[in-house]
């Protein structure tokens, strides 16, 4: 489960990954984190992720992307 979420207080966006989590899980990781709003993502197997040198493709097609 991937969510993205803002914390006012450190004016920051946070990315959060737990594997093999609930949505609910999700909610509860981005309040311990300090976000105010959050946005989870369908961790799917259309979900890439890449940080540093680690990366998870897919061969499914994309049609949305969240990069920065």
């Amino acid at each position: 489960r991937t969510a993205i979420g803002y914390n006012p207080a450190k004016d920051k966006i946070v990315i959060a990954i737990r594997p093999d989590s609930t949505a609910q899980r999700a909610v509860q990781t981005m309040r311990n984190l300090g976000c105010t709003m959050a946005i989870g993502l369908d961790s799917g197997l259309s979900t890439n992720a890449r940080f540093g040198k680690d990366i998870r493709l897919t061969d499914r097609v994309l049609h949305n992307i969240i990069r920065w």
